[in-house]
Formats: C-alpha cells, sequence, structure tokens
C-alpha cells in the first residue's frame, strides 16, 4: 500500500492533463478520501484529449481551471504537480513562493518507489535503450516495469511495485528538470542541442540533464562513454561509480566485430555484431550501454545475447515498412534534430530519396546538408510549413540533388514513389519536430506509412 498520507488535507492542483497528470489524479483519487484536489490545463474542456474529457465528467467533484485562466491563484494551493509539457520558466511559475510549491509525477514517483531505478536520458537513443534494458531483464526473469517517455506513466505502476521491482526509466530532459533524487542506476547516451523552444538555452537543457547524475552517491552508478567530449561536465557533477563503455578498456566493448564484457581485462564475448537487429553505429551504442546496465543486476552474457537478437525495432525509429514498387521505405519520424537525421543517413543503406523538415527549434541545419551532399541521396523532399531553413543550406549541392517541397505527406509519398528508382531506397528522417502539419512523430509516422500503401 502505497503511504501518500502527507498529502491528506493538502489543496492540490494537477497542472497539465497529459498521460502524467492524469495517472497522477487515479492515483489520488484511489488512495485519499480527505484530498481537494484541482486540475488546470490551458485547454478549454471541449479541446482535451477524449480521455481527459471523459474523466473530468465521471469526476465532477475535481475542481477544473481550464483555458486561458489556468495558472490562476496558484499561492492557493498547497502543492502543484507539473506535468512536464508545462515549461517550468512561465512567468507564473517563477516566484519564490510558488517554486517551493512545485512537484512532478517524476518526483512523487522516485520518493515512493521502493524498488531499484534504473534511469536513461540522452537526446538521442533513449527509448531504444529503455527498451533494449528493460527485454533483457524480463528475458532474465527479473521483476521489471517499463516506465516514463516509451511505457506506462510511472505513478500507474507505483502501487504494484515492491522492493524487487526494477523500473527502467525513460527520463526526458523535462522530466528530469526540477528532479531532487537520482537513479541508482544512470544511463547517460549522448547530449546535443535540442527543445530549444522550451528552454531558454542550451545550457539549461543541460543542466536539466545532468539531474540523472546530480544527486547519485558512491553507491550508485553512472553508465556513459568517456570518449563522449559533451558528457564530461555531466559527468564531473556525480558522485557515483563510472561504468565506461564503448573504449578499449571499458566495462562493455567493441572487438572484432563482437561485443565483450570487460572485467578485471578479462574479456567475455555476450553477441557478434552480426546478430543485433538494429541498423547504425548509433544502435550499436545504445546496445552496449543496455549491457552495461543490465550486468550490473547480475545478467549473463548468454541471456543478453538471447534478448538482443529478438529485439524488435521500435516504430518510428529506423522502422522498416516494406517494399513497393520495387522501392524500400523506412520509417524515422522520431528523427526531430539533424543529428538524428543523419546517424539515420549514415545506417540505411543506398537511400536514394530522403524526406525532411519540421518545425522550427532553432538549429542550424548545415551539418545536414553536407551529410546528404556526401550521400547516395539524389532527392530531398522537404515537408514543413516554412521550408527556407531546411532547403537554403541544400542550394549548395543543387547540382547533384533535386530538392523539392511537399505540403502534406500524400504529396510527399508521391513525389518519392515518382523519384525514387527501383532498387534503392526512401528514407523518412525528418531532423525536426512534427508539430507545424501534425499531432506529433507518431502521427507524421502513421501517415507516412498509410499514404506508402494507398498510393502504391
Amino acid at each position: 500500500m502505497i503511504d501518500l498520507a502527507e498529502f491528506n488535507n493538502q489543496r492540490i492542483l494537477i497542472l497539465g492533463l497529459g498521460r502524467e497528470g492524469l495517472a497522477t489524479l487515479h492515483l489520488f483519487l484511489d488512495h485519499l478520501s480527505n484530498i481537494d484536489l484541482t486540475v488546470a490545463d490551458q485547454k478549454p474542456l471541449d479541446q482535451l484529449n477524449p480521455i481527459a474529457q471523459e474523466f473530468l465528467t465521471a469526476h465532477p467533484q475535481l475542481h477544473q481551471q481550464l483555458g486561458t485562466d489556468y495558472l490562476n491563484h496558484l499561492n492557493s494551493f498547497d502543492t502543484i504537480f507539473r506535468s512536464p509539457g508545462i515549461p517550468p520558466f512561465l512567468p507564473e511559475l517563477q516566484s519564490a513562493d510558488i517554486k517551493s510549491k512545485l512537484s512532478s509525477e517524476t518526483k512523487l514517483f522516485f520518493a515512493k518507489f521502493p524498488g531499484t531505478i534504473i534511469g536513461i536520458t540522452g537526446s538521442k537513443g533513449k527509448s531504444t535503450t529503455t527498451k533494449l534494458i528493460y527485454d533483457i531483464l524480463t528475458h532474465a526473469g527479473k521483476s521489471a516495469v517499463l516506465v516514463g517517455n516509451i511505457g506506462e506513466p510511472a505513478i500507474k505502476v507505483l502501487p504494484t511495485t515492491t522492493a524487487d521491482t526494477i523500473a527502467v526509466y525513460e527520463l526526458s530532459s523535462h522530466q528530469l528538470y526540477d528532479l531532487d533524487q537520482s537513479p541508482h542506476i544512470a544511463v547517460l547516451l549522448n547530449i546535443f542541442p535540442e527543445h530549444l523552444d522550451y528552454y531558454p538555452d542550451f545550457d539549461t537543457y543541460k543542466q536539466a540533464k545532468a539531474n540523472i547524475a546530480m544527486h547519485q552517491s558512491p553507491t550508485d552508478y553512472l553508465i556513459y562513454d568517456p570518449g563522449n567530449s559533451s558528457l564530461q561536465n555531466i559527468v564531473s557533477q556525480s558522485k557515483a561509480k563510472q561504468i565506461h563503455v564503448g573504449t578499449p578498456k571499458g566495462s562493455v566493448l567493441i572487438q572484432d566485430q563482437t561485443i565483450f564484457t570487460n572485467s578485471d581485462n578479462q574479456l567475455q564475448p555476450v553477441i557478434s555484431m552480426a546478430d543485433i537487429p538494429l541498423l547504425g553505429n548509433h544502435n550499436l551504442i545504445n546496445v552496449i550501454h543496455a549491457i552495461a546496465a543490465t550486468s550490473l543486476l547480475d545478467v549473463s552474457p548468454s541471456q543478453q545475447a538471447e534478448a538482443i537478437k529478438s529485439f524488435q525495432p521500435l516504430p518510428h525509429r529506423l522502422q522498416p515498412v516494406g517494399e513497393y514498387r520495387g522501392i524500400k521505405f523506412y520509417n524515422d519520424s522520431l528523427s526531430t534534430n539533424p543529428e538524428a537525421a543523419i546517424q539515420a543517413l549514415n545506417a540505411v543503406p543506398q537511400v536514394s530519396t530522403l524526406i525532411i523538415g519540421g518545425s522550427d527549434r532553432k538549429r542550424s541545419y548545415e551539418a545536414l546538408a553536407q551529410a546528404i551532399g556526401q550521400s547516395s541521396v539524389t532527392t530531398v523532399i522537404v515537408l514543413a510549413a516554412n521550408h527556407q531553413g531546411f532547403t537554403t543550406p541544400l542550394q549548395q549541392f543543387a547540382s547533384q540533388v533535386k530538392i523539392l517541397s511537399a505540403q502534406n505527406m500524400s504529396q510527399a509519398v508521391s513525389m518519392a514513389y515518382q523519384h525514387t528508382p527501383p532498387g534503392s531506397t526512401c528514407l523518412l528522417s525528418p531532423g525536426a519536430p512534427s508539430f507545424d502539419l501534425f499531432t506529433d512523430y507518431q502521427d507524421r509516422g502513421h501517415q507516412f506509412i498509410e499514404n506508402i500503401k494507398l498510393l502504391a
């Protein structure tokens, strides 16, 4: 039974009615009877997602602050649970008095969870690494739960967990921003400019990521690649035992096309690179981090290898769609920054047509343009309401690459069929968020797949 006694007789505000906000509401309604709950969201009731609308209709006892005045009367609450989608930099949340009341679903989970937390973060690769770790642990018979962005909201599974439960938690920068605890095992993959439409600057984004290691103790573990110089400032803030991967003397390394664990310079083979069902060097990095994390929990190399061999690529992450009209299609809609698009371009063979574009996050696309210019790509289709930021850097390669602009996914896929030679590949790897033309990256990926099949 989860103990929430400290919230009895409090006035609680749930700020944001996404997945995490609704899960927190469920928790309080199920476990406390003497509590005053208010929900707040910038959308009016008729614009909330259907699940939230149904929930509020079924619970008329909940006070509602919806629409433009959703941030009113914050001083009247004892605790405010801010959902990750609500930026903490809003002026209404900046006073010292309000900051002292702010909490989150993530903070509540860390405070109440009785088992072991493996936290995974990075600008790219979080979901795949998280799912790899979870699959390896469950294959080995461990009691694990998959939570965070990729799994269930963490609060939803909290009441059924025990001291033996391992929470494999994908942690975004938004969830980490004000976290005052760190996981027992922290996996730090990489960091580069991202979410600059949310954070005031890159330094603030990096400091949010740093919380995965900031509050660790000497009995905790931090897994990272020491060859990645962008991680050094974060690593220096952790007191945890450092587990190096990817280097010749690391705990997990690649040698002779095989991944090995390394204990006191004794190498033990885990899996041949040829047996890994994931494309790209960046996914090899995800795999070695997953092996390092699960090795700390007494999972054998044979168990790790079996789970990795059967791993299925996650939707919208270098996902093979199929072959139509002799053209192979890959859906990498989760590519929301230029670094991810470059990785995808390097991973997928024989790319002739690349679909890029999305909403602007104040990023430069010069590096992506250079990668395209040095690749097999002959056609770039830019799918963006404002495409100049993507097309301008590409003009230097106009003599070798056709640059086309599409107004919607149907038009983009139609162009792909027209300009992609049979025997080659069309890759959707936008390198930008989806919010100018699509609900989210999943909507973008689904429309890509649907139009491929519809127009085939």
